[in-house]
This record gives C-alpha cells, sequence and structure tokens, in this order.
C-alpha cells in the first residue's frame, strides 16, 4: 500500500508542476508580449527608399568644365532641390567659396542651380572663375562643405579650396 500512496503522490505532484510550468509559461509569454509591443510604439519608423542614391556622398565638387557638382549626397540631405539659385563668395585670403542658396533669381550675382534627374546639382559659374583667376587644374576635385550660420548673410556652405580637395 506504500508503493501506491507515494506513486499516487508522486503523479499529484507531477501534475502541479506541470499546471505551474503550464502557468509560468503563459504569464511569461504575455508580459514579454506586452513588453515587446509597447516597445514597439515607442518607435516611428520610416520607410527607406533611397536605395540607389548616393548619401554618403556629401560634398561639392570642382571640376575642368568651370562648375561646381552638388554631389547627390550634400544635394539631398540639404534639401538644395528646393532653391532655384545660388549666390557665390569668395575669401581670397583664406581662398574659401561660401554657397547662399536661395529661391531670389534677382538677387545681384545669382548663378542657377540646375538640378539633375538623379538627385544631384549643378552650378555653371565661368564669370566666378575668371574673376577670381581660379585655375582649376590646382583646386579640381571634391570639397566637404561646412554649414556655417552668418549674422548677416544666414545659411551659408564653405569649401575651403587651399590645400586642394580634401576627398
Amino acid at each position: 500500500k506504500g508503493e501506491g500512496a507515494g506513486s499516487y503522490l508522486h503523479e499529484k505532484l507531477l501534475y502541479l508542476l506541470r499546471a505551474l510550468l503550464t502557468s509560468i509559461r503563459y504569464i511569461c509569454y504575455t508580459y514579454l508580449k506586452d513588453i515587446k509591443y509597447h516597445r514597439m510604439n515607442d518607435y516611428s519608423f520610416e520607410r527607406f527608399t533611397s536605395t540607389r542614391s548616393k548619401l554618403s556622398n556629401y560634398a561639392i565638387s570642382l571640376n575642368k568644365s568651370r562648375y561646381f557638382g552638388l554631389l547627390s549626397g550634400f544635394f539631398q540631405r540639404e534639401n538644395i532641390e528646393r532653391y532655384t539659385h545660388v549666390v557665390l563668395y569668395f575669401d581670397s585670403i583664406r581662398e574659401a567659396v561660401a554657397f547662399q542658396f536661395t529661391n531670389n533669381e534677382k538677387a545681384p550675382g545669382a548663378f542657377t542651380v540646375v538640378s539633375n534627374s538623379g538627385g544631384s546639382g549643378v552650378i555653371t559659374c565661368h564669370s566666378f572663375f575668371t574673376k577670381y583667376s581660379l585655375h582649376l587644374k590646382d583646386y579640381q576635385g571634391k570639397y566637404t562643405p561646412l554649414k556655417v550660420n552668418d549674422a548677416e548673410l544666414g545659411e551659408l556652405f564653405v569649401i575651403n579650396l587651399k590645400g586642394g580637395p580634401d576627398l
């Protein structure tokens, strides 16, 4: 009779342990599901669709054809497509060019910003290069623009030509 009672208790204990484990699994699953659900609510995802763009190409180029190229990374990251014109400034001591983008086509000295279908742009400005006697063979290449906020002029993008291209 002793073996039967021990066997019965053993079976009851196993039954209770299984029931307890099932309850624990259910509670853990429900709790973890809630945590995952609440964490997902903390995100605000945006779908990435620029798979063919070169967003890392954040630069302004200067080439032998006497124009500035606004590479796709710079053009897209700074939303240059919203502007139609640019006013250029030159610092002859520091050998730097500043770009002030605008939609004012009548701004003195404004050049047209030509947008390309690939998400980049071009500024053709032969007169600028002639005025400042910029020898393109010394300067052609890619430059990383520095965003500057000037008290008088507002937002400018500056490239330093001294020392040649940095990319």
